[in-house]
């Protein structure tokens, strides 16, 4: 190193650790590598388009060939800057409960197996507490959560918290945009108990190698063995903020690192002071690319003002990237017009795409400066899609973007419309056009017209094809299909022959073929049903009716085998919601008149049992269940009424306090309504929360189902 602060022009290009080794012993003085402008001032903070993309503030950001390792070395890096850090767990399913095991227990090698059956246990006594927040059936889904590889979740986090007592945080270092600051605000807390109470830490991890990972984690002052260090979140963050909160003499000691990415690796920039906001000036650009900051190699000509000095060195070396933006003065004038009016992830693609030597790139910079120096209004196409896109078997984005230097009077804000082999797409008026290699139809040729008063502008035509992998994957999904297409396709050839028995065995096999196909499973355990119905198997017929509406509670068709199923074992209250639910949903013909007459039935057998109780018979709290018990011993064990899927409580003629809360559910005061006013509070809700309405879902058609069916039982034994 020279006196003057810089190294010699015949030393070796020294590293990354070389330059932090001369760190200056005064406050650091930022260098100007563009003498035709003045010195800024210094920003309170780097500029955001200056900010690492992602992870860490001393790591590159990753690539799609850098693997899971690296975004866990990341994620463990901005961690250990807040004063914490990851333990890991293995990634085999049971992850969250290793990382509780890990926090709360010792080193037992079967500690989280015991708190995955505890955590199952506590769902099930407090089932209300949390079947609400889950879409399956509550009893299949406790008893996959109870397998030693089933991954579990948040709700399994709340369950597991209330469980032990404790509070949860669960950090997302993913989410805090490589900014330690952020670590806090991108959490997520999870309160069971008071506020003082003991914290549990875990972190989320969405790409891990086996898929989204749980890991536990710990203050920098505990060791690691033994259970977690007992402390509350408030400790917790009061420890963090003490950690992030800037100490004397840091001003001394800043370093920016910023990554661009040219090539295979990324090119590494650093200032010895804040930059001002936005601006390219005042950085050095390392000599060479390279995975990692330490890694770079630096000019061996450049000089550092390290050191408040009068005397500034008069040869400084210009980075050649940034060269390139400096000495073209429209691109430079270009991107400062569109800071304030882009997004800062879209300006820092203009701005590494020029830095690159991209022509189109520099086209659009000017052409941005002259619509500015002409007044023009014109629609300019910032970003647009590429002439071919590949699309994988998950989903992708294309993306428009447009600027007007100048708005004219009424103009309004752009309207985006995209197209598909020259058909407008529906619902397809954003900038950004989600594609899903999914869909059987996403080949074509794609275009977005962009309008905005009378100027309009489009896009070059994109050519969207299917990756091999995407090719691939459908076609094992059309071999998985034609697994069940065959046995449903010969079950209706046997219908048509009259052959029932033929066709009921076919549909079986296409309901185990369609393991993983809820829709394929509900139809076939409709056309079940509704063969169950023609042989006159009830209960059988009941049953799949069950099973189908679990899977899609829209199918009308299996709303009318339930109800004639259920009318002819006798459930009135269940057989009269289910040809209500069918009359509501359409293409059921006679649904009405068959819901009429159930109720009339349900109401003349309560007159029935009402007489019969005036002269000492039918004793029993609730007549209909006495009934059912007398009448069929049994036959059906689970058809309680005011159950849709026949498990729920049965309703008494009182205002109990489960007859309220269907009353609730119904949205009816704590009395008694008429069997008509129940019916119009039923059909009202019914239109709201049906599963596929917005907003609606299966939980709660399910609740209101099972609400209707027990009021209308109770208002019917009155």
């Amino acid at each position: 190193m020279t006196d003057s602060g810089g190294y010699s022009s015949s030393s070796a290009p020294p590293s990354l650790d070389a330059l932090f080794k001369g760190k200056a012993k005064k406050k650091v003085k930022p260098v100007n590598f563009n003498t035709t402008f003045k010195a800024a001032a210094v920003a309170k903070g780097p500029a955001m388009t200056l900010r690492p993309p992602g992870g860490s503030a001393f790591t590159a950001p990753t690539s799609s060939t850098e693997g899971w390792a690296r975004e866990l070395k990341k994620d463990q890096d901005l961690l250990k800057s807040c004063g914490l850090w990851v333990k890991e767990v293995e990634g085999d399913g049971a992850c969250l409960f290793r990382a509780f095991a890990d926090q709360l227990a010792t080193d037992e090698s079967d500690a989280h197996a015991q708190m995955r059956e505890r955590c199952v246990d506590f769902m099930v006594e407090h089932r209300d507490d949390f079947e609400p927040f889950i879409d399956d059936d509550f009893e299949s889904y406790c008893s996959r959560m109870r397998q030693k590889s089933t991954w579990g979740g948040h709700v399994e986090v709340q369950a597991l918290a209330r469980l032990n007592g404790v509070n949860a945080v669960i950090y997302q270092p993913s989410q805090a945009s490589g900014r330690a600051d952020q670590i806090l605000r991108s959490a997520v807390e999870i309160q069971a108990s008071n506020e003082d109470a003991r914290c549990v830490q875990l972190s989320f991890h969405p790409t891990h190698h086996a898929g989204q990972h749980y890991n536990s984690v710990r203050c920098c002052t505990d060791d690691g063995s033994g259970p977690a260090e007992l402390v509350s979140f408030g400790e917790i963050k009061r420890r963090v903020e003490e950690t992030l909160r800037p100490k004397e003499g840091d001003e001394q000691e800043t370093w920016i690192l910023y990554s661009a990415r040219f090539g295979s690796s990324p090119a590494w920039y650093f200032t010895s002071g804040l930059p001002e906001a936005g601006a390219m000036r005042s950085f050095c650009r390392s000599a060479t690319v390279a995975p990692e900051p330490q890694l770079a190699q630096w000019d061996s000509n450049l000089q550092l003002c390290l050191e408040e000095s009068p005397e500034v060195p008069s040869k400084l070396s210009e980075p050649q990237a940034i060269a390139s933006l400096l000495q073209n003065a429209p691109a430079m004038e270009g991107l400062k017009l569109l800071h304030d009016r882009v997004n800062g992830a879209l300006l820092e693609k203009v701005t590494a795409s020029f830095a690159a030597g991209d022509a189109s790139a520099r086209e659009l910079l000017e052409k941005v400066r002259h619509a500015h120096a002409e007044g023009s209004t014109e629609l300019i196409l910032l970003q647009e899609p590429g002439d071919s896109v590949e699309v994988g078997p998950g989903t992708m984005s294309l993306l428009c973007d447009v600027v007007r230097l100048h708005e004219p009077d009424n103009a309004g804000p752009p309207v985006y419309s995209w197209h598909k082999d020259g058909q407008a797409l529906p619902r397809a008026s954003k900038p950004r056009l989600v594609l899903s290699g999914a869909v059987h139809d996403v080949e074509g040729i794609y275009t977005c017209d962009v309008a905005s008063g009378s100027d309009s502008v489009s896009t070059r035509p994109c050519r969207l094809r299917l990756s091999a992998t995407a090719l691939a994957q459908r076609e094992q999904q059309a071999a998985q299909r034609r697994r069940f297409e065959s046995p449903m396709r010969r079950a209706a050839g046997a219908v048509q022959l009259g052959e029932l028995d033929r066709a009921i065995q076919l549909l079986s096999e296409a309901i185990k073929a369609a393991a993983e196909n809820e829709a394929v499973r509900a139809e076939a355990f409709c056309q079940r049903a509704e063969l169950h119905v023609q042989k006159g198997q009830w209960q059988d017929a009941f049953l799949d009716a069950v099973e189908s509406l679990r899977l899609i509670p829209s199918l009308a068709r299996a709303h009318a085998a339930r109800g004639a199923a259920a009318e002819e074992l006798g459930f009135l209250a269940e057989a009269a919601s289910s040809w209500e639910a069918a009359e509501l949903l359409g293409a059921v013909p006679g649904a009405a008149a068959r819901a009429e007459a159930c109720r009339e039935k349900l109401h003349k057998f309560f007159l029935e049992q009402q007489a019969k109780r005036g002269t000492g018979a039918g004793q029993g709290a609730d007549p209909e269940d006495g009934w059912r018990r007398n009448g069929w011993q049994g036959r059906y064990a689970g058809g309680s009424a005011g159950s849709f899927f026949g498990q729920g409580s049965s309703a008494s003629p009182g205002l109990s306090k489960a007859l309220e809360q269907h009353l609730k559910v119904l949205g009816l005061p704590a009395e008694l309504p008429s069997a008509e006013v129940v019916r119009s509070a039923y059909r009202k809700l019914a239109l709201t929360v049906h599963p596929d309405k917005p907003g609606g879902s299966k939980t709660k058609f399910q609740e209101l189902q099972n609400a209707y069916e027990a009021v209308l039982k109770a208002v019917s034994s009155c």
